[in-house]
């Protein structure tokens, strides 16, 4: 499976093409918001998530995101 997806990957990458939702940063800072508010609710701890957060908010802030706005 991962050795299909690679040449996918390769061609977004080569292209700078990343409209496509399965590989944009936006979708998952959209469901890293929804991750948090989940978390929050159920009581479960998600601090670990944040590295992760914080690296998504890098990429978006550096231009490879396209309609990610900070909270």
């Amino acid at each position: 499976m991962i050795g299909a997806l690679l040449p996918v990957f390769a061609g977004e990458i080569g292209r700078g093409d990343y409209g496509d939702p399965a590989s944009s940063v936006d979708l998952f800072l959209a469901g890293a918001a929804h991750d948090v508010a989940f978390a929050e609710e159920a009581g479960l701890h998600v601090e670990w998530h944040r590295p992760f957060h914080d690296l998504l908010w890098r990429a978006a802030d550096a231009g490879q995101g396209v309609t990610a706005s900070r909270p």
